[in-house]
This record gives structure tokens, C-alpha cells and sequence, in this order.
């Protein structure tokens, strides 16, 4: 085993890359919008659980109870999948997520920002 292998994982934690955050906490939609059909199909979407005051969802005008229904354009019908089409993407950019409120399907533009909560662990480790 070579010495010269040094791990530090608190340093690698701060070095990953920066997440993309909209603010906004979703859980699973157990139910389908029946007012609106794509493919033949109620939309499902994850349901918006909570919304960060002042971030960029609530800024957009998305609202608790609020089911993501597409982002970009594209279909996202759960958590794991709003999370994916969100995670790569830079900082700043805008990107469209569709929502359904009520009987009204809404497309709001979101700027991604900086994960807060990774910004405060990159400001307590610089010197």
C-alpha cells in the first residue's frame, strides 16, 4: 500500500460539482390529473411539497400543491426523474417546467442557481 495516496473527504465533498437548485421539495403524486391528457393518458407529475421564499421556483410563481408535469418540454413523471433533468445543468441557465394547478396547465420560466446549501459548506472551508 503507497503512502502517497492521501484521502480527505471532507476536501473531495467540497470539490464536487456544484448542484443545480430550483427550491423546491416534491414527493410522489399518487394522484392523475384528469383534466388534461398527453398520449391518451392522465399527466402525472411529482407534487411540489414546499417552495424556498425568495428562490428561483417561488421568484417563477410555482406553488405548493403544484404537479411538475415537464421540464423543457419533456414529460417528467417522478421525483427521481425531475431531479435527473435538472442536475446537469449550469448554473443560470432557464429552463421551463410545466405545472399543472387546478385545471390549468402553466409553463414557468426557472433560472438554476447555486445549491445553497452547498455554497455555505464552499464559504465555511475557504480560509
Amino acid at each position: 500500500m503507497s503512502d502517497e495516496l492521501n484521502f480527505d473527504p471532507e476536501a473531495d465533498r467540497l470539490t464536487e460539482p456544484v448542484k443545480a437548485w430550483i427550491g423546491v421539495q416534491i414527493s410522489v403524486s399518487n394522484r392523475p390529473n384528469t383534466g388534461y391528457v398527453f398520449a391518451d393518458k392522465p399527466l402525472r407529475g411529482p407534487v411540489v411539497m414546499k417552495v424556498t421564499p425568495d428562490g428561483p421556483a417561488h421568484k417563477a410563481g410555482i406553488k405548493v400543491g403544484d404537479m411538475i408535469v415537464q421540464v423543457d418540454h419533456s414529460p417528467v413523471t417522478s421525483p427521481d426523474a425531475f431531479n435527473q433533468s435538472l442536475q446537469n445543468r449550469p448554473i443560470g441557465e432557464v429552463v421551463i417546467i410545466g405545472i399543472s394547478r387546478e385545471d390549468h396547465i402553466l409553463q414557468l420560466k426557472v433560472q438554476i442557481a447555486r445549491d445553497p446549501d452547498h455554497q455555505r459548506l464552499l464559504d465555511e472551508a475557504s480560509p
